[in-house]
């Protein structure tokens, strides 16, 4: 008899409620405990509690139904989905950040077209850009004819600019450490210029200006003439240029901003984007960027010019 009350029950819950109420109505063997009943209320009566198995309302069931949905669609609560995002988070962070952190670089080489000397080498590392300017021995620009990839898989190396008219190029690593080299031809060069491309893990060439040893077709002359020493293209003046002076030079007080001056080996180097037209001074290096470096014997006052604007500079001591 108890299987019996648990299967009309369970057929009461799930929708047989007309067959049921029919059956009690027959006079059915079906036995219901009886109706139990809570405390009198403010009328003295009691009221009858539901007794189990009671038939449940089409809201109750539409609720539940939504409920089901619900989890079988969004199983996660939104505590979980938050820290479900937390952890796919850090592993895009993870796969993204750079094992070794990258040193930027900006700085200036010495390029020869002589035989017998060894290649600048370029470092670059995959995601970063690494540019290269060309400029002879006067400053001037010298326009890029054409450039040839060692290893087109691994590298993306272009012009930025007109062909033939750019002195400007770019290198892209698709790989890491995979290494390559590049041949760049100038115009009216008559050799080109072979470079190393280093993959790097730190120190990365973001800037490189490359200097070479001799007149290009953009040469300039200067309005004063020195006594005569040439552009040398040693790392002593490439290190002016750059504003990374040795450390033994000292550096001077001048009464202008755009006028740097340091003292070192007996003579005084001055860097400067203006044209310096007084006094006259041994030896001069120049890059793309119009930066000029001059060495000369110790001067208290220097002439310059700027876009026809002469100015006394003081150097004090």
């Amino acid at each position: 008899m108890n299987s019996y009350l648990k299967a009309a029950a369970a057929a009461l819950a799930i929708s047989c409620i007309p067959a049921a109420a029919a059956m009690a109505q027959d006079g059915s063997e079906l036995l219901l405990p009886p109706a139990t009943y809570s405390k009198p209320a403010a009328g003295g009566q009691a009221q009858p509690t539901p007794p189990i198995g009671s038939p449940v309302s089409d809201e109750e069931l539409s609720n539940q139904a939504f409920e089901d949905a619900l989890k079988s669609i969004a199983p996660l609560t939104p505590e979980q989905v938050e820290k479900m995002r937390r952890r796919l988070d850090s592993i895009d962070k993870a796969q993204g950040k750079q094992l070794t952190p990258v040193v930027p670089v900006t700085r200036s080489v010495a390029v020869s077209l002589k035989s017998g000397e060894r290649p600048a080498t370029v470092k670059v590392s995959p995601g970063w850009i690494s540019t290269l300017t060309f400029s002879d021995v006067t400053g001037a620009p010298w326009p890029v004819l054409s450039v040839t990839n060692g290893n087109p898989e691994a590298y993306d190396i272009k012009s930025s600019g007109p062909e033939n008219a750019t002195n400007i190029i770019t290198i892209s690593a698709k790989q890491a450490y995979v290494g390559s080299n590049i041949a760049i031809t100038l115009v009216g060069a008559k050799v080109p210029i072979l470079m190393t491309l280093d993959p790097s893990s730190g120190d990365v060439d973001y800037r490189i200006d490359a200097q070479i040893d001799q007149r290009g077709p953009n040469a300039t002359y200067d309005i004063v003439s020195s006594d005569g020493l040439p552009a040398t293209g040693d790392s002593v003046m490439l290190s002016f240029l750059d504003g990374v002076p040795p450390p033994e030079a000292h550096k001077a007080k001048t009464s202008s901003r755009e006028v740097q001056a340091w003292r070192f080996d007996d003579m005084l180097y001055v860097r400067t984007s203006k044209s310096l037209l007084s006094p006259a001074y041994v030896s001069k290096q120049s890059n793309a960027s119009g930066v000029n470096v001059y060495v000369l014997k110790e001067a208290p006052v220097l002439l310059v010019s700027d876009g026809g604007r002469l100015e006394n500079v003081q150097v004090m001591r």
